[in-house]
């Protein structure tokens, strides 16, 4: 018997030991200034962030950790899905009206970057020729919406 209250204690402390992931929008973000002015000022921005991390174990199961940042169930936010459409359509609008010589949806579209936080993009390996382009850009966000309801409902 105190083998077992041994044990039991044993593991009730090691299982006390393990603390929670710390949510990446409430720590140290000054590494990301837009990020940090942004979360300072969380109210004058009307910031709300629900965010998933996808982990993958030893057996490549994906692991799911879920954070939030000010949401507030009175205040309505819009996903980024519902912004990233328009902006897609706008841009092909754009690109239509103006008509601008040698420059069309499928001209390579390089990103650069001028602070550290933010991230080039010169090469996009799932694009046919490994370049980014406009309509790339739009193709991967729509196989992105139409494949998340697929991806959600499946029993991982």
């Amino acid at each position: 018997m105190k083998k077992f209250v041994f044990i039991i204690l044993s593991i009730c402390s090691f299982s006390s030991c393990t603390s929670e992931p710390e949510n990446p929008f409430e720590g140290d973000v000054s590494n990301y200034p837009v990020l940090q002015k942004v979360l300072e000022n969380k109210e004058q921005y009307q910031v709300q962030i629900l965010f998933t991390q996808i982990d993958r174990n030893e057996h490549g199961t994906p692991m799911f950790t879920n954070y939030s940042f000010n949401l507030d169930d009175d205040r309505y936010f819009y996903p980024a899905s519902t912004v990233k459409l328009p902006i897609a359509l706008l841009a092909l609008e754009w690109l239509e009206e103006n008509n601008v010589d040698n420059l069309e949806k499928e001209t390579i579209f390089l990103i650069d970057s001028v602070r550290p936080s933010q991230i080039p993009a010169y090469v996009d390996n799932s694009s046919k020729d490994s370049l980014p382009s406009i309509a790339h850009y739009i193709k991967k966000y729509f196989w992105f919406l139409i494949t998340m309801p697929i991806i959600g409902s499946m029993n991982f």
